[in-house]
């Protein structure tokens, strides 16, 4: 199981609830969450690593701007977008809220190694990714992967990087499903579906046109 980009450590104990054995590696690309991450590694076992770096379609260093109130990173909403990085420059200095104790907004500067997921030479049966709009530049980074493993991806349906993930992925003979919990079922994905997380399966592994129970 591998899990990536969800500025947080709450995979390792939402996946070992399921299954206690599976190995669980762990991508995460801010430096600040390792110590989070580190305080919850006795709940993965022995079968855990994880990785502080950013996965990307090709490696290199690369600059990340994280907003700041008072002595709190916002770690969710770090940026290597230039449009945002204006916009957050443009709210730094000012406070919160008004009044003089309210804590200001500050904008930190990292400098940060970026890595293709290839590198690793990970087997994975399970990819859930959740960076937000470059899950396309994740899956670039993965095509080795991919072929050899054909995985299940777990990816966000978040617009408009969907429609781009998704015909990278059908190129790739995989189809997407969406989970209703519910009925305990998957099926096939509509464009108009209000799912959070779509399932991308490959064609040789499992394939329906009809709603199928997992019961």
């Amino acid at each position: 199981m591998v899990a990536i980009g969800f500025n947080e450590a709450s995979p390792i104990k939402s996946f070992r609830v399921y299954n206690r054995t599976f190995r669980i590696a762990l991508f995460e690309q801010s430096p600040f969450l390792e110590k989070q991450i580190k305080a919850q590694a006795w709940l993965a076992g022995k079968d855990f690593e994880y990785h502080i770096v950013k996965l990307s379609k090709s490696q290199h260093i690369e600059t990340v701007f994280v907003p700041r109130v008072g002595n709190t990173q916002l770690v969710n909403a770090a940026t290597n977008d230039e449009e945002t990085f204006h916009a957050y420059k443009k709210e730094e200095g000012k406070p919160v809220k008004a009044g003089l104790l309210n804590p200001k907004k500050e904008l930190d500067e990292i400098v940060m190694e970026t890595m293709v997921f290839d590198h690793y030479k990970l087997p994975a049966d399970i990819i859930a990714v959740s960076p937000d709009h470059f899950e396309r530049e994740v899956f670039e980074g993965m095509t080795q992967t991919i072929q050899k493993y054909q995985p299940i991806l777990v990816v966000p349906n978040l617009l408009p990087t969907i429609f781009d993930v998704h015909e990278m992925l059908t190129e790739r003979k995989y189809r997407a499903y969406s989970y209703e919990a519910e009925h305990n079922r998957v099926i096939p994905f509509e464009s108009n579906t209000k799912a959070k997380q779509l399932l991308y399966i490959h064609k040789f592994t499992f394939e329906t046109d009809v709603p199928l129970d997992m019961d």
